[in-house]
């Protein structure tokens, strides 16, 4: 008896100190092929022996670059990746309207089909039964039927399978229908599901705490489902305006997650697993053989802003009201006007003080000589930032990072998403030539 509930007490104590914890991905730094993504969570610890399972990892990663930081100093003892086949990740709202349309249709394209064969069955049961009664003996027709029963039957007949076959027309017809909605459904479901999949990564970890605490867990690692290609606008206003380039870059990504408020830094460095010197084959050089250059179809592409779903975000330790300071000398009965990008704004509570970038007050005849009377009780003139002051570029030895300061959503359709970078000016010379 008392081994029976010594195993009892290891088993629930062994349950008890087991636990899933859901994780947050923070961060993503995209390469020409391939990503590092880096998720975080918190787990309550019992002291000794603990067994956490970490949720919502992609399934495509290299186990080889995982990577577990876990604070508090507890100890890492093992780790076991694996792919979440039996759990149902959340679909998007489109999705989901999507699936219920397509379950409609279907439905009403099984009552066609039902109502189709019924009425197919009925018109040839009528068209036996017809047969049935003519299409005996002669003889034996003219002694049991008469002429006005022979037209009777003639007339039923051709009114109800007159009917019938207006019926299977018309339900065909509305199967016609349905059939196209439904590929069109399906169509645009696929698109809306692209290539991330349906599974997610589970990540086992066997945790030793030294005492009872909440540890924070790090999650680091590389996975080939990610890329990023960068492209450039070029504006040419005036030959004697130097030249400005647009960098613009189309990102992509099929981890099996939706990236949502994530941390997007692209790099243009080549990540590589191996270790081996590269050979190099001999460069014959030759003469340049120029080839007629042809269109190449474009991907489907969406363009994409910050993630701008929260008015009300801002930083963690951000303030939640603009203050503006220079404006104690100023009338407290009296409203300043606001000046936000060169239009007038009324409530400056309603601005995200993360996306301002300049404030300078005017007062008195500063005010009135560029705002008129509007100015007469002060001006507040308020620059908000614009894409290219969100991105720090930062040259490393071999590559180049471009790290976005605003919270990014791209989900992993597949589907690129173009993220507008810097702006550059670059002196040009221009020469003129005629081809006649």
């Amino acid at each position: 008896m008392k081994q029976i509930i010594s195993i009892l007490c290891i088993v629930l104590t062994f349950c008890l100190s087991a636990q899933n914890t859901k994780t947050t991905l923070k961060s993503a730094t995209v390469f020409f092929s391939g990503a590092e993504l880096t998720h975080t969570a918190s787990a309550a610890l019992k002291a000794g022996e603990n067994i956490v399972t970490l949720e919502g990892l992609s399934p495509a990663i290299d186990i080889n670059s995982l990577k577990i930081n876990v604070s508090n100093s507890v100890l890492l003892s093992s780790s076991e990746f694996s792919t979440d086949y039996l759990s149902e990740k959340k679909s998007s709202d489109l999705v989901t309207r999507l699936q219920d349309s397509i379950e409609i249709v279907n439905a009403e394209i099984a009552k066609l089909n039902t109502a189709i064969k019924i009425n197919t069955n009925a018109l040839t049961f009528l068209q036996k039964g017809i047969e049935s009664n003519l299409g005996g003996n002669a003889d034996v027709i003219k002694k049991t039927l008469t002429l006005a029963e022979i037209t009777q039957n003639l007339d039923f007949y051709s009114t109800k399978a007159n009917a019938l076959e207006i019926t299977i027309a018309n339900d065909n017809k509305k199967k016609e229908t349905a059939t196209k909605s439904l590929q069109r459904l399906n169509n645009q479901l696929n698109q809306e599901r692209g290539a991330k999949g349906t599974n997610t990564g589970l990540l086992k970890l066997a945790l030793v705490a030294p005492v009872a605490a909440t540890a924070n867990i790090t999650v680091t690692y590389f996975t080939q489902s990610a890329s990023w290609t960068p492209y450039y606008d070029m504006n040419i206003a005036s030959i004697d305006k130097p030249v400005v380039l647009q960098s613009r870059s189309k990102v992509r990504q099929t981890t099996g997650l939706d990236w949502e408020k994530v941390k997007i830094t692209l790099s243009t460095a080549t990540p590589s697993r191996g270790k081996d010197a590269p050979v190099f084959s001999t460069w014959f050089l030759n003469y340049v053989t120029y080839h007629p250059r042809t269109q190449a179809n474009a991907d489907l592409e969406n363009s994409i802003s910050y993630d701008d779903s929260n008015k009300g975000y801002s930083a963690p330790g951000a303030a939640s009201t603009v203050r503006i300071r220079g404006l104690s000398s100023g009338n407290e009965n009296s409203t300043p006007l606001y000046i936000v990008d060169g239009m007038p704004y009324d409530d400056m509570n309603n601005i995200n003080p993360d996306m301002i970038k300049s404030i300078e007050v005017l007062k008195d005849a500063s005010a009135t000589a560029i705002y008129g009377i509007r100015g007469v009780n002060g001006v507040i003139v308020v620059t908000t930032k614009k894409m290219e002051d969100y991105i720090t570029s930062e040259e490393k030895n071999i590559s180049m990072e471009y790290a976005i300061d605003l919270p990014y959503n791209i989900p992993g359709n597949g589907k690129e998403q173009i993220i507008d970078l810097k702006k550059y000016e670059v002196s040009a010379k221009y020469k003129y030539y005629c081809a006649p």
